[in-house]
């Protein structure tokens, strides 16, 4: 019998709201989650840029006699989102050009999915990435969207006296501190690569604007849907980038304060080899390989993660330690909060 694998990433994210004075303090999410499991399934339906997004299957998880001793307030909650897609799809095969309609009933959707715990004392979502469905961002629209069908449903609203008031909901990436040092440290800065959406603009902070100087209006002008943009230190090894602004504009991009798509750094350290560092991919993340199996005519077939098999094994990453690991994820994610 054939098989594939299929490698699953999984990252931490930390939710943030403002408090009275405008500054950032963690969100606790937990009543809103419990607020969700009460609602019908049809009625967790949200649209997102005109596609519906729904939350499934919310429940605690179940957690182990020696957890619960450990952690007596924790409470895990686990949640799959599904994003729908009706558009019109067609299948091929590898022997054939002709494609042939993916003919979907008046209630059927493809379903692009991803699994999601949510730590209630450590504020923190733990992720699985589906390139094809949610983002961070989108789980925080979804959520806000969904707060608002909650709250204007409760028999406190009083649409003539407008009191509602959007939910106020972000994430920050849970940094991997590793990564985070090697990259301050570096003393000589070779080069800088930023890729970012046309719409920019609003959103990056004003030490980046700076240092790209009159390239961010000409950007924003040029009508693209994708910039990229490459700072080089001059060509004698010697030279470096400004150190000072690099440094702060690299705190800047680990932080989660920016929208760049991709922060990519070349440096070193003294005399040591020169270096790349992938900013965005130095979030606190962890992998999995899932193994899917299906014979048929001796091919093997990439099948559809059941979501229940990805509930169990999101629950062991991340409270048990793993053959890579000393710590579980939970613990790593306390010490990088730390730090």
């Amino acid at each position: 019998m054939a098989s594939k694998t299929q490698i699953v990433k999984f990252e931490a994210y930390a939710a943030y709201t403002h408090d009275d004075n405008g500054e950032e303090v963690k969100c606790d999410l937990l009543e809103l989650l419990d607020s969700i499991k009460e609602l019908e399934s049809k009625k967790r339906i949200v649209q997102y840029f005109g596609m519906p997004v729904r939350m499934d299957n919310i429940h605690d998880a179940t957690l182990s006699d020696d957890v619960i001793i450990k952690n007596r307030n924790l409470r895990l909650v686990y949640f799959h989102m599904t994003k729908m897609r009706d558009e019109g799809m067609a299948t091929t095969l590898l022997e054939n050009e002709e494609l042939t309609d993916l003919e979907l009933g008046a209630d059927e959707y493809m379903a692009e999915d991803i699994s999601c715990l949510y730590d209630n004392e450590l504020k923190i979502f733990f992720v699985q990435r589906n390139y094809h469905s949610l983002s961070i961002s989108g789980i925080a629209e979804y959520l806000k969207k969904i707060y608002e069908i909650i709250e204007k449903g409760s028999d406190d609203y009083d649409p003539e006296k407008s009191n509602f008031k959007e939910l106020d909901i972000f994430f920050k990436p849970v940094p991997d501190r590793e990564v985070v040092d090697n990259v301050q440290k570096i003393t000589n800065y070779r080069s800088l690569t930023l890729s970012f959406a046309n719409d920019f603009d609003t959103e990056m902070p004003e030490k980046i604007k700076n240092m790209l100087g009159p390239f961010s209006t000409i950007f924003g002008n040029l009508g693209g849907t994708k910039i990229g943009i490459t700072l080089s230190a001059g060509s004698s090894k010697a030279e470096s980038l400004k150190i000072s602004d690099t440094k702060d504009i690299i705190t800047e991009i680990t932080k989660g304060n920016t929208a760049f798509s991709s922060a990519l750094v070349r440096g070193k350290q003294g005399d040591a080899p020169v270096e790349k560092y992938d900013l965005l991919n130095g979030k606190l993340h962890t992998k999995y390989k899932f193994s899917s199996v299906k014979d048929k005519n001796g091919k093997a077939r990439k099948l559809h993660l059941d979501p229940q098999t990805v509930e169990e094994k999101m629950k062991l990453l991340y409270l048990n330690k793993d053959e890579n690991s000393s710590q579980s994820f939970r613990n790593k994610v306390i010490s990088n909060l730390k730090s």
